[in-house]
């Protein structure tokens, strides 16, 4: 028996609709008048290389996108980052590392796509270099669940990740030659403290020093988490999180309806969505771009969720999220709401 979510999980026009919708959202958001226009285009960009990725890999068995909507929507909701262009570029490159990486299935001699997974990835490194702790995960994956590791593609990505670094590292030495000016970029002093600047206000840090300590008792406002002034972000990232959750359960669940290779390629979001997770702990300075990373693993997950189930529960906790993702956009919105 279909149900309401089906019928809008299945629809045709499901996509441009929500293209739709997350525009008049940037609109109301400041998309004229803060002329984020580049952030928006990768916005839309991601989201058809998202489409792209469900229709290569077949992750829904149906026609559906609610997993490219899914990670619409939920970018959308958090419309104060929008407008960080770096972010945007993140989000790219994940999508596109994410694209290219999944054609090497089973195919440990298709340097090209290894090479093309890993520089886009390494762009996304040169705006946030934090992110190269990723690298080691995804050779791993590349092993394990794509089975394409080999020495030519181990090379291929290590030629990927030197690529943009090269050119980088080539206008620097330009700049600080002829314009006497070094890039910030390469400011690793900068890279150390902003690192242990996060560290130390991790939940983790503040629990090693209470242990440390020998006390007996603590109150949770001595944590150095609870010490940032509240933002209405935790809630939308606690959102993504339980969505996160739930999807993962449903698949574990229903996996052995889906082929060995979506299987595959659904272990992979989960296993980076818990590394994106446990970096959330020990830097949490670093969630807004951790936050874009862990809505593209959580996407296909609850988009599995939505397209593929079809009893009265999951229509109702459909509804349910629909209308909490709705009630935390407009609050985003709200230009006098006392949370920011």
């Amino acid at each position: 028996m279909k149900r309401l979510q089906n019928y809008i999980a299945e629809s045709r026009r499901l996509l441009p609709i929500s293209i739709a919708i997350a525009t008049l959202v940037c609109l109301a958001g400041g998309l004229l008048w803060e002329h984020w226009w580049t952030s928006y285009i990768c916005l839309i960009v991601t989201t058809m290389i998202i489409a792209q990725l469900n229709t290569d890999n077949a992750l829904t068995r149906i026609y559906s996108r609610t997993i490219s909507v899914s990670w619409l929507l939920l970018t959308v909701m958090a419309i104060p980052l929008l407008p960080s262009l770096q972010g945007g570029i993140v989000s790219l490159c994940f999508a596109l590392f994410l694209l290219f990486a999944f054609r090497a299935y089973q195919r440990p001699d298709n340097t090209p796509t290894v090479f093309y997974a890993y520089m886009a990835w390494s762009i996304a490194t040169v705006l946030r270099p934090g992110l190269v702790t990723f690298v080691p995960l995804f050779w791993i994956l590349l092993a394990t669940h794509l089975q394409a590791f080999s020495g030519k593609t181990f090379v291929a990505s290590i030629l990927g990740l030197l690529l943009p670094w090269w050119f980088v590292g080539a206008w620097d030495v330009v700049s600080e030659y002829v314009f006497n000016e070094q890039l910030p970029i390469f400011d690793f002093q900068r890279w150390t403290s902003e690192l242990i600047m996060s560290y130390n206000h991790s939940l983790l840090f503040t629990i090693i020093q209470w242990v440390n300590a020998g006390a007996i008792t603590f109150d949770l406002q001595q944590l150095s988490i609870f010490n940032f002034q509240f933002s209405f972000f935790y809630v939308q990232y606690f959102f993504v999180f339980i969505l996160f959750i739930t999807g993962s359960i449903h698949f574990f669940r229903q996996r052995i309806h889906d082929k060995i290779q979506v299987r595959k390629l659904y272990h992979f979001f989960f296993v980076t969505g818990i590394f994106v997770l446990l970096l959330s702990i020990l830097f949490p300075l670093e969630l807004p771009t951790l936050f874009r990373l862990l809505v593209v693993c959580t996407s296909p997950l609850i988009g599995h969720f939505f397209a593929l189930t079809q009893t009265r529960t999951t229509n109702i906790t459909f509804i349910v999220c629909l209308l909490i993702m709705i009630a935390l956009t407009a609050l985003s919105l709200w230009p006098n709401s006392l949370i920011f």
